[in-house]
């Protein structure tokens, strides 16, 4: 067969309107912004914007090693959880600090397997985590007064999705 008629009916486009349309970048026409996005599928939920909790630290709280920083990911922070959360997990919103009760943030999602759990804690900026002095191997600690725990041995029971569904959402509930 001859392929060489297909192409006919496509016009070429240049290298740059390629990367336009790929980038869904404004035309050139003067008042348009010109930014470059990552590409976002139709259902793809936007970047969560992340704020430092409004809490104080007191001397008197008291403190627990909850593990150290294994990566540090744009203006995401990853701990490794130092006990198993066989029996619970943090739960999201609880309160991290350093040694020294310098509040670090707030527990954004636990993630990873239940015997090995993994906490992310964004920031507003990469930036603000260089500022604060964390960086891969930092101890980190929760505020037991204002944390809270998710008991995980209930969840053992329930039916997990990894969230392959239609445009990769997650399964509704029956």
């Amino acid at each position: 067969s001859d392929d060489s008629d297909d192409s006919e009916d496509y016009p070429l486009l240049s290298p740059a309107e390629q990367a336009r349309i790929l980038m869904r970048e404004e035309p050139e026409d003067g008042d348009a912004k010109q930014t470059a996005i990552a590409p976002k599928t139709a259902n793809e939920i936007p970047d969560e914007q992340f704020t430092k909790p409004d809490v104080t630290i007191t001397q008197d709280m008291q403190i627990t090693e909850l593990g150290k920083v294994r990566h540090v990911v744009g203006n995401l922070i990853l701990v490794a959880g130092f006990t198993s959360g066989e029996y619970q997990v943090l739960e999201s919103g609880s309160i991290l600090c350093s040694q020294d009760r310098t509040l670090i943030g707030a527990v954004n999602e636990p993630i990873g397997p239940v015997q090995g759990p993994l906490y992310s804690v964004g920031f507003p900026t990469a930036a603000d985590i260089v500022d604060a002095g964390i960086k891969e191997g930092t101890i980190v600690y929760y505020v037991n007064q204002l944390s809270t725990y998710v008991f995980t041995e209930p969840l053992k029971a329930v039916k997990g999705t990894d969230a392959s569904n239609v445009h990769d959402e997650e399964v509704l509930e029956d």
